[in-house]
């Protein structure tokens, strides 16, 4: 059923931006800043330690680049995540943020006593759940539902874990995000990348969709540390920054837009803007895909 959106309005209005040189659409992980085993890991240092986190000399001039920028978060961080962690970039953002990859839009709102405080855009939640109503005929709540139990019959003898994560600012208004599977018994990174790419689990997936080839418009796979997730298009980055980047043309905002990320999946969102800044320092893994991808172009 298609949600009436009734007299809600875009909680975005249009921003004063004369004095912004450009908008940012900017991971946080990895990007702006790392954790520290992830920078002990690779050849860098910390220039700056907070906490169980640190920021290197890359991360440091990436942020002094976005100083004078509009800067809006796109993450797959959960809200709770999100807000944890803000000291290591509340200054440096503004009033929007993307967070569960896409599928909450936040904005940064005000109480009467001057408390800021992140508030859902709830239009945006309405508008993305019609379209995909419209383009296929059930809710993302009830696509997300038939893919778990897809998913568990599919892999039943395997150790998985499949669930479905929804998310609330208020503990009110659940929003559906995405499908995650899970290894039950994780024992590092690259044993879990080498298992959830194997042989078996893609051509599984591709028996999967090949019973139903509307799967693979409706979802979105991204790999994780410890498992995949399978993201509602209208809930991934790129359509989150699509969408945010048609409102700012539609307000005649003529400042360009920049993004930056480390991970192969930010690519699709870093697309949608003018330019794109891959962060390669820590994980680099949009590096090392460009590289091999250019290593074929050459080939004769």
């Amino acid at each position: 059923m298609m949600i009436e959106p009734s007299d809600v309005k875009h909680t975005l209005e249009r921003e004063k931006f004369a004095h912004f040189d450009k908008i940012a659409f900017v991971d946080l992980d990895d990007t702006l800043f790392s954790s520290l085993e992830h920078i002990e890991n690779s050849s860098n240092k910390s220039s700056k330690i907070m906490g169980i986190y640190g920021i290197t000399k890359g991360q440091l001039s990436l942020r002094n680049l976005l100083s004078n920028s509009y800067n809006i978060p796109v993450t797959a961080r959960d809200y709770k995540n999100f807000h944890q962690d803000q000291i290591l970039y509340f200054g440096l953002i503004n009033n929007i943020a993307l967070i569960n990859y896409g599928a909450m839009r936040l904005n940064l709102a005000a109480s009467l006593n001057g408390d800021l405080y992140w508030e859902l855009d709830r239009a945006y939640h309405i508008e993305k759940e019609n379209a995909f109503v419209e383009r296929f005929g059930e809710s993302v709540w009830t696509a997300m539902f038939n893919l778990r139990d897809r998913l568990q019959t599919l892999f039943m003898n395997a150790n998985l874990d499949v669930s479905v994560k929804s998310d609330s600012l208020d503990g009110e208004l659940m929003v559906p995000c995405y499908v995650k599977v899970k290894i039950k018994n994780y024992d590092g990174e690259q044993v879990c990348v080498h298992q959830m790419q194997c042989k078996w689990i893609k051509s599984a997936l591709k028996a999967l969709s090949d019973t139903d080839p509307l799967l693979v418009e409706k979802f979105a796979l991204h790999y994780t540390k410890n498992g995949m997730v399978f993201v509602p298009t209208v809930n991934t980055k790129q359509y989150a920054v699509n969408k945010l980047v048609a409102l700012f043309n539609e307000l005649n905002i003529e400042v360009p837009t920049f993004s930056a990320g480390n991970a192969l999946s930010d690519l699709s969102f870093m697309l949608e803007t003018d330019y794109f800044i891959a962060a390669n320092e820590v994980k680099p893994e949009i590096k090392e895909w460009l590289k091999e991808k250019m290593s074929e172009m050459t080939k004769w």
